[in-house]
């Protein structure tokens, strides 16, 4: 976990020429933001792919418009997952590895970091790169965790209500 502001976080990922998906949780009471939201940043090689500001009731702003939004907001709590596959292309490490792509698990509220705090550090992960796009087998293949292991921590996220597999 990085505790910085967006510009240093992208500098020090452009560095390092990562790719994967970084993420953050914005509480209530944010100017100009309804509630509290969920932010995703998927990145390759260092490059910013796509950003995406999240309520419980869907995208608020995704694009320059969510990342200048997010600029102004100084430092954040970010979150970041490597990925070994290309995140610019949905379903590419899936498609490669010929696997099944359905279901594929959304999230069902916003859960906080702070309530994440007992949980164990895989849940949180798969819970992070839960977005309703990948399925089980792309998330495991992000991880590089068998997709039986996945599918445990989906049940589990499942059962706490705070994802729904569709």
């Amino acid at each position: 976990m990085y505790t910085l502001d967006l510009k240093t976080m992208r500098q020090i990922m452009q560095k390092h020429k990562q790719t994967g998906h970084l993420h953050t949780d914005l509480p209530s009471g944010v100017p100009g933001l309804r509630g509290p939201c969920h932010v995703d940043i998927m990145l390759e090689a260092g490059a910013v792919v796509s950003c995406t500001i999240k309520s419980l009731r869907g995208v608020l702003l995704t694009g320059d418009k969510a990342y200048q939004e997010l600029a102004r907001l100084g430092r954040l709590h970010w979150t970041f997952v490597p990925s070994v596959s290309p995140v610019g292309r949905p379903g590419f490490a899936s498609q490669t590895m010929g696997r099944h792509t359905t279901p594929r698990p959304r999230r069902a509220m916003v859960v906080e970091q702070w309530q994440m705090q007992s949980w164990q550090r895989l849940h949180t992960l798969v819970y992070g790169l839960v977005d309703g796009a990948r399925s089980a087998a792309e998330i495991a293949d992000v991880l590089m965790v068998p997709s039986e292991t996945i599918e445990g921590i989906l049940r589990d996220l499942q059962a706490m209500k705070v994802i729904i597999m569709e």
